[in-house]
């Protein structure tokens, strides 16, 4: 009789041993499934977390591209402000003296004048030379050509060549004479004036070539409109 106990209680155990096993599998299964299934999503939302991270780096590297395209604009655009500042060819206005047709009254008129490699003073000249306005004519004969201007302690020395060999009189002389000196003292750095007819025929054969005219020399001869 107990040995028949015995195994009865043996058999017990054993298949609850067997039941107990069968039942902790599916457990351990359906956990591992669970944490399948939450760490599969949880790394596709950081996935897309990470995707705006690099979106903002590459809007800021458009950004950064952007501003430095718009320094060196305005970097060009400063050293091509600095180029035509240092061009010697240029645009600009000057005050000549012209004479009327009786040859008594000066008149002064603001012209435009080209100016090639920053001779002012010369431009000056040509515009005189070249220019008749309301009745007011200039006194310098076709045959005299200017070679440039020379300015050492205020006095200009005014260089220039005569085809003619006939004068133009004393009121000529005087016209010539007093319209480069007016003209060419409105310049702060003339004082005087002075003629270098370099070799040829002196448009200047009643008047001193020598010597540096200004305007108090002159001012008896004409009368001076401003």
């Amino acid at each position: 009789m107990k040995k028949i106990m015995s195994l009865l209680i043996l058999s017990t155990t054993v298949i609850m041993s067997i039941i107990g096993c069968s039942e902790e599998e599916p457990v351990v299964k359906n956990d591992s499934t669970v944490q399948e299934s939450q760490d599969i999503p949880a790394d596709k939302e950081d996935l897309e977390e990470d995707k705006p991270l690099v979106d903002i780096k590459k809007e800021d590297s458009k950004d950064e591209v952007e501003d430095k395209e718009d320094k060196d604009v305005e970097i060009n655009k400063e050293k091509s402000k600095d180029d035509e500042s240092s061009n010697k060819n240029y645009l600009t206005e000057a005050k000549i003296y012209l004479v009327d047709d009786n040859l008594t009254t000066l008149k002064k008129f603001v012209k435009p004048v080209k100016v090639d490699d920053k001779k002012v003073a010369t431009a000056a000249l040509q515009a005189l030379k070249d220019d008749s306005i309301e009745g007011y004519i200039s006194p310098i004969p076709k045959e005299v050509s200017f070679n440039g201007i020379s300015i050492d302690n205020g006095i200009a020395t005014v260089k220039y060549t005569n085809s003619g060999q006939g004068g133009i009189g004393t009121a000529g002389e005087s016209a010539f004479v007093s319209s480069i000196v007016y003209t060419l003292t409105e310049f702060p750095t003339i004082e005087s004036v002075k003629f270098d007819s370099q070799g040829t025929t002196s448009i200047l054969s009643h008047m001193d070539p020598d010597i540096s005219y200004n305007r108090d020399d002159i001012g008896d001869y004409f009368k001076v409109l401003n």
